[in-house]
């Protein structure tokens, strides 16, 4: 079975933004309500046709390539409080929950056996490094699993210069965004550390953000509108990735909080028979010529990728 495609459905829709470079529309910062609204509605028509385009050729085809991307949340907990965000420290309603490192090995060695090269996110409405373990879990995919690509996505306000050195290396980019002040200082330490590197630091990605910013609506989670408003294109993300939560549920999507659309445990199930099975292909079905069919889906007018 390993011999199944592997294919990051992302990298075709980026080649589709840079083939359609005059016309491509992109995801914007700091929009009011309605600017937020509209900017939706043009990435829906923008990228409408190329997500369609991906869902004939692949799922209506019957090749379905393996996940290209595994969102791998360790811990469901979040130190921001940032206003859009249903994992806001003083918001979240979630179980604290941890994942046992026995269910953090069986993940990659499952991926080390399917000669995973896709990506393996570290993020899910969470801060990664609230996690203190990711400094040694990070090196641990990589030398498991060495054709994954590593991200990180994180506040940078627990990120310690000593540990970005030392996962370095492993990563092929970790995301700073930073809110206002905080952590600012602890963040420029960071980059700077990283900067005498071969590659010049590159591997940082670092942005601006407001804590109180108006986002896209992204399935139940807050995005600090009071207008929702659904798209008509479908979205890419149950035909691409594995979204994992501490306690080993497996979901639709990182935007399903509570785990109201569970598609199987990776305590019963492989990686392989969870993504091929059933309950996932089910929301597939639903979800390949629109979004109204699903509740988690029907107002998200993120595009996932």
């Amino acid at each position: 079975m390993n011999d199944k495609k592997q294919q990051d459905l992302f990298e075709e829709i980026q080649q589709f933004q840079k083939n359609n470079a005059d016309r491509a529309v992109f995801f914007e910062h700091d929009l009011s309500e309605e600017e937020r609204i509209t900017n939706s509605e043009k990435m829906a028509v923008f990228y409408g046709k190329i997500l369609q385009q991906l869902i004939e050729k692949y799922y209506y085809s019957g090749k379905l390539p393996l996940f290209g991307n595994i969102m791998l949340s360790t811990i469901n907990r979040c130190n921001g409080l940032c206003s859009f965000c249903g994992a806001n420290v003083m918001r979240d309603t979630r179980k604290k929950k941890k994942m046992s490192e026995r269910m953090f090995k069986k993940i990659i060695a499952e991926c080390r056996a399917l000669g995973y090269c896709g990506r393996i996110t570290m993020q899910g409405l969470n801060e990664p490094f609230l996690d203190d373990r990711m400094e040694k879990w990070i090196p641990y995919i990589g030398q498991q699993v060495p054709k994954a690509k590593i991200h990180i996505i994180t506040n940078g306000t627990l990120l310690k210069p000593e540990v970005l050195k030392k996962i370095y290396l492993f990563i092929e980019k970790i995301h700073i965004n930073c809110y206002g002040k905080r952590g600012e200082e602890n963040i420029r330490a960071c980059l700077e550390a990283v900067q005498n590197f071969e590659d010049g630091g590159c591997r940082v990605k670092y942005t601006e953000r407001k804590q109180t910013e108006i986002l896209s609506q992204f399935g139940e989670n807050e995005c600090g509108r009071n207008i929702q408003k659904s798209i008509t294109c479908s979205c890419i993300l149950p035909f691409n990735t594995l979204s994992i939560l501490p306690d080993g549920n497996v979901n639709l999507c990182i935007s399903d909080m509570e785990n109201h659309f569970p598609i199987g445990n990776i305590e019963e199930q492989s990686l392989w028979d969870i993504w091929y099975g059933a309950a996932a292909d089910r929301y597939r079905k639903s979800i390949a010529e629109g979004r109204s069919n699903i509740e988690l889906c029907k107002n998200c007018d993120m595009f996932c990728f």
